[in-house]
C-alpha cells in the first residue's frame, strides 16, 4: 500500500457522510480545510474526547454546494467555469449542480451555466462522458487544461510502429 501523508495519521472533524458512484465518503475538517476520505479505504480509526473548534465553520459551510463542485470526491483548483450545454442535458446539470443552477438560454438547443467547479481529472472525465453535448467555454486556463487532457490519452493511440 501507498500511504498519503507517509502514513500519518488523520485527525479531523466530521462532518457529514456522502454516497457517490458506490462508495461512501466522510467530509470533514482537517484543522486547515475541508476535504473528502473514502470511508473503505480509512485504517485505525479512532475516537477522540477533547473539543474541537470548527463550529463556526462548520455554520458557514455549505455541504451541498461544496458536493455540486467536486467530482466523485476529487478536488482541484477552483474556477467559475461556464459552459454550453444541448437541452437534453438539464437534468444531468441539475442533478450534479442543484436545482438552483442558473440555466441561460442561449438558442433553440443550448443553455449555459457558470458554477464553481475544482476543476480534476474526473471533472474532465464528466465532461467527456457527454461527447459533443457539452462544451467549456471559459475561462480560457480551464479549456487548455481541458485540450491537454483529452491529448494525452490521443498520443498513447498514435501509429508508432507497436503493436
Amino acid at each position: 500500500k501507498s500511504y498519503s501523508k507517509r502514513g500519518e495519521m488523520y485527525v479531523v472533524s466530521p462532518f457529514a457522510l456522502y454516497w457517490d458512484n458506490s462508495n461512501y465518503y466522510l467530509y470533514a475538517h482537517d484543522e486547515k480545510r475541508f476535504r473528502y476520505f473514502r470511508i473503505d479505504r480509512m485504517e485505525r480509526i479512532g475516537l477522540r474526547t477533547e473539543d474541537r473548534d470548527f463550529v463556526e465553520e462548520y455554520k458557514e459551510e455549505n455541504v451541498r454546494h461544496q458536493k455540486a463542485k467536486v467530482f466523485q470526491m476529487y478536488g482541484g483548483k477552483e474556477y467559475i467555469v461556464k459552459m454550453r450545454f444541448r437541452n437534453e442535458l438539464a437534468d444531468q446539470v441539475i442533478d450534479q449542480f442543484s436545482s438552483d443552477v442558473a440555466m441561460i438560454p442561449i438558442d433553440s438547443e443550448h443553455f449555459t451555466v457558470s458554477v464553481p467547479v475544482e476543476v480534476s481529472p474526473t471533472f474532465f472525465a464528466w465532461v467527456s462522458t457527454f461527447g459533443r453535448k457539452i462544451k467549456i467555454l471559459e475561462p480560457a486556463e480551464v479549456v487548455a487544461k481541458y485540450r491537454d487532457f483529452l491529448q494525452k490519452p490521443l498520443e498513447m493511440y498514435k501509429d508508432d510502429g507497436e503493436k
